[in-house]
């Protein structure tokens, strides 16, 4: 194809297009390459759609093309979300967000009682009373220990410190590590 009888325009997407809106990159790839195989683009690869140079066009699938100007536009997406103007937009956004959701009727799986939640894929109990009730009903905070003086192993909640399996147990290491003398009753 003869390029140099054509009238080139800038497109409103940036790009040097002529006739019914022919891309002119596209073009000079065909002219070198030949045909551009169905779903493949061409890139340029600065980044600046009027560089037109065979040596600044590559052919690329529509999944790689894409995946390569999502990599560009996420780092400065990034840059925009860590900024004064970013932080400021995002934080009224999930304002106006909360403000907006629709309030659900929920029965609390513990107690039974209806309670209110925007959240209806979290809200499963009506407070933290029930949510703390209902995770010492399944066990969810048990763990295993081995008692100190018997050395059985034992379930207890894991945030308590409790070091024997039981009473007697707990009765011996209390008088076996009492901290300090113990004080005898004087008899009067």
């Amino acid at each position: 194809m003869d390029f140099k009888n054509i009238r080139l325009r800038l497109s409103s997407d940036g790009y040097l297009v002529f006739g019914k809106k022919r891309y002119f990159h596209r073009e000079i790839w065909k002219s070198f390459h030949g045909e551009i195989p169905k779903g493949y683009h061409i890139h340029h690869k600065d980044g600046n759609k009027l560089n037109n140079s065979i040596e600044n066009l590559e052919c690329l699938s529509h999944a790689d093309h894409l995946r390569l100007h999502m990599r560009e536009n996420a780092e400065k997406l990034h840059e925009w979300h860590k900024s004064a103007e970013g932080r400021a937009f995002l934080g009224e956004k999930a304002k106006q967000l909360w403000k907006d959701r629709e309030i659900h009727t929920i029965n609390c799986l513990q107690c039974g009682k209806t309670f209110e939640a925007k959240q209806v894929d979290r809200a499963k109990y009506c407070d933290n009373k029930c949510e703390q009730r209902a995770r010492r009903a399944r066990g969810d905070d048990l763990i295993d220990r081995i008692c100190v003086i018997c050395e059985q192993p034992f379930k207890v909640n894991r945030y308590y410190k409790t070091l024997t399996c039981g009473y007697k147990c707990g009765s011996k290491y209390r008088t076996r590590f009492a901290k300090g003398k113990r004080k005898s009753k004087k008899i009067i």
